[in-house]
C-alpha cells in the first residue's frame, strides 16, 4: 500500500510538472501571438497558433478560457506598455517579435520599429 501511494504521488508530481511546463510553453506562444498582432503582423498569428495547438497536444495541457485570459493579463502586466510612449512600446514589442523564441515560431523576417504601422 505504501508503495502504491508513493507511485501515485510521483505520478501526480510528474503530471503537475508537465502541466506547468505545458502552461509556460503555451504562455510563451501566446506572448508571441499578441506581439505579432500589436506590431501589425496579423498574418503571423495563424502560423503561431499552429504551434500552440501542437504544444497543447504534446503536453496535454489545454487552458480554459479563464486561464487563457489570466495568461493574457499577466503578459500585459509584464510588458507594462501603458507607462511608455508609443515609440518605446514599439521598441519593446519589436524586440519580443524578433526574439529567438518568437522568430522560431513565426519564421518571418525581423522587423524594425519603422515597420510597425501607426494604426497597429
Amino acid at each position: 500500500m505504501k508503495r502504491l501511494l508513493i507511485v501515485l504521488a510521483s505520478a501526480g508530481l510528474l503530471t503537475a510538472c508537465s502541466d506547468d511546463a505545458g502552461k509556460q510553453e503555451i504562455k510563451n506562444i501566446l506572448e508571441c501571438s499578441m506581439t505579432a498582432k500589436l506590431v501589425g503582423k496579423p498574418q503571423m498569428i495563424d502560423v503561431i497558433a499552429d504551434h500552440a495547438n501542437w504544444a497543447s497536444a504534446k503536453s496535454g495541457y489545454k487552458p480554459s478560457v479563464a486561464e487563457t485570459k489570466q495568461m493574457h493579463d499577466e503578459i500585459k502586466a509584464k510588458w507594462n506598455l501603458k507607462s511608455m510612449s508609443r515609440h518605446d512600446q514599439d521598441v519593446v514589442l519589436v524586440g519580443i517579435y524578433n526574439s529567438a523564441q518568437c522568430s522560431a515560431l513565426h519564421k518571418g523576417d525581423p522587423i524594425t520599429v519603422d515597420d510597425v504601422p501607426p494604426d497597429a
